[in-house]
């Protein structure tokens, strides 16, 4: 379920350790920050305050009926949990003990024209300066772009995680 924070990705965005045990184990770290963040911004979504997805006593159909019931609301949730993350670890990045600052991959300077964005979600990060992949990162929570809206957000997320960012 939560893929934002492997190892392989965190090296992908520039974040790596000496040894991959040290990138795996700040991995299981994030991730487990993710998860707490993610539980307590979607609590009021659930009777018990539990996202099924981490409830282990949940049967298959219950579970299916949550994500019926809300996804578009968990999604906006979980995007907006995963950047604020992102925004974190790029802020205090130079204060993560044994962090090596690697070159970014090339992927972050692909031009936002690559992305096979909508036109609307398009010319919106056009119009506020966004060009490259790394603009859409460093620019963080999208859903103060005008006219962008929630939905673009979300392609521009989605296009972004397709992409492996």
């Amino acid at each position: 379920m939560v893929r934002t924070f492997e190892a392989e990705r965190l090296k992908n965005r520039g974040y790596s350790f000496e040894t991959d045990a040290e990138t795996e184990l700040f991995s299981e770290v994030i991730t487990e920050e993710f998860i707490k963040r993610l539980t307590v911004a979607s609590a009021h979504l659930t009777d018990n305050g539990v996202i099924p997805f981490f409830d282990t006593d949940i049967d298959d159909d219950a579970l299916l009926d949550w994500i019926e019931e809300n996804i578009e609301e968990f999604k906006e949730i979980y995007y907006r949990c995963e950047a604020e993350l992102w925004d974190e670890i790029r802020k205090y990045r130079d204060k993560i003990p044994g962090l090596l600052l690697v070159p970014l991959p090339e992927i972050l300077t692909m031009p936002i024209e690559e992305m096979d964005l909508s036109v609307r979600s398009f010319n919106c990060l056009k119009r506020i300066g966004i060009n490259t992949v790394a603009d859409i990162l460093d620019h963080g929570d999208l859903t103060d772009v005008r006219n962008l809206g929630k939905k673009g957000s979300i392609e521009v997320r989605t296009k972004l995680h397709e992409l492996g960012v």
